[in-house]
């Protein structure tokens, strides 16, 4: 069979490769060549599919989200799910726009390992209190370890075989925050999308000859090309209903989630391959940090009763003080009504910083302004500042 390829046409690069794979070896090598210049450029923003970051003011006292920029140090490959394609390994790309990107389950997986390796580097140095604390704290991020029951009997899942001593109490503890031993995580990841595809080859060399005669193409993300993560953190689940250490928790969980990204993205890798060195970040990122209720002083605001909207904890608080005009400090009403106590503070304070919103007619958002930084050191330190304001709010 004679194929002309003076009609190629780069949109239907892969059916003519497989029919000349088929019926002429050797001329798939021509057709190759000729695709890889031909590779597109695609701008995510343009496409209108970037994600972009919910309004914490929304969520529950003690939501966080990070968001950051990065440039791949190594390329990135992946594993594609389509039957038929020009290379044997496609990248993986989105559905309707063919755009490659990382899938949120690909985030929480890479981040979860990452983070699960780091805390058995760390056994050796750990008390029994913190590695069970560090253990809940991966349910609590991610849901409940695969292979893990509240009754079992045997443990011989890969955490219980790192400390087995502690594996009964990590149970036992597991059971004060979920009944059936399940629980979903914490933490929500955002797609990311990249703009750029390219190739690497892999040639295996014959052990006699040393010579290479069979290379095998991955398609990938080039190095120095730039994506973005989002991920959100809201406070639903695995938590054992005390409010102070609730509010340490959803600090330390920022602390140890920041540090986690950076072993991940600057160490460990995500994609494929990432034993070889793929996948991997440059140390320089751009984003930030916003924490539900943080206040331009770095220290939290007070946030509406749990299940309550703003207009009601207002209103509420107005049919009890109808004569309110929240003029006085938080410290000057609690004198004017003793009876009221700390907890009565806690609501007046709430009620002035909506009824002041009201009036300036600024928006939640505005309140909730965000911690930059420019590394991941950097973001660790932002972290680590907000984590001591939440603890700081706890003593108030």
């Amino acid at each position: 069979m004679q194929l002309e390829y003076s009609t190629f046409n780069p949109e239907d690069t892969t059916s003519q490769f497989l029919l000349a794979k088929a019926c002429e070896p050797g001329l798939e090598v021509t057709i190759r060549k000729k695709w890889e210049p031909v590779l597109p450029d695609m701008k995510p923003k343009d496409l209108g599919i970037a994600p972009a970051c919910p309004d914490l003011g929304l969520f529950t006292p003690g939501s966080w989200a990070i968001y950051f920029s990065f440039t791949l140090r190594k390329p990135y490959i992946s594993r594609d799910d389509t039957d038929f394609y020009i290379l044997e390994n496609p990248l993986k790309k989105e559905w309707v726009f063919k755009v490659p990107y990382v899938a949120p389950s690909q985030w929480k997986g890479a981040l979860q390992a990452a983070m699960i390796h780091e805390l058995t580097q760390d056994k050796g140095s750990l008390s029994d209190e913190a590695w069970l604390d560090r253990r809940l704290q991966l349910v609590r991020l991610f849901g409940n370890e695969k292979g893990v029951a509240i009754n079992d009997k045997q443990f011989d899942v890969f955490l219980d075989k790192q400390r087995p001593e502690l594996a009964k109490e990590y149970r036992e503890r597991l059971k004060k925050i979920t009944d059936s031993g399940f629980l979903s995580g914490n933490l929500h990841f955002y797609p990311t999308y990249f703009d750029r595809i390219g190739l690497e080859v892999i040639n295996p060399h014959d052990r006699q000859s040393g010579a290479g005669t069979s290379p095998i193409y991955f398609e990938c993300v080039p190095a120095d090309a730039q994506a973005a993560l989002t991920l959100l953190y809201v406070p639903l689940h695995g938590f054992d209903g005390d409010p102070d250490r609730s509010r340490l928790q959803c600090a330390a969980d920022l602390v140890q989630v920041a540090k986690g990204l950076h072993a991940m993205l600057t160490r460990y890798g995500f994609g494929a391959k990432t034993s070889s060195g793929f996948g991997v970040v440059k140390e320089a990122i751009k984003g930030w940090i916003k924490v539900a209720g943080l206040t331009d002083r770095g220290q939290t605001s007070t946030e509406p009763e749990h299940g309550k909207t703003a207009p009601n904890v207002l209103e509420e608080f107005l049919a009890e003080y109808p004569d309110e005009t929240f003029e006085v400090s938080g410290g000057m009403w609690m004198k004017q009504h003793p009876e009221a106590g700390r907890k009565g503070k806690k609501r007046y304070l709430a009620a002035k910083e909506i009824y002041e919103r009201g009036k300036t007619g600024s928006t939640e958002s505005e309140q909730q302004p965000q911690l930059d930084f420019e590394s991941f050191d950097g973001m660790i330190k932002k972290a680590e500042e907000i984590a001591n304001a939440l603890k700081q709010e706890g003593r108030s």
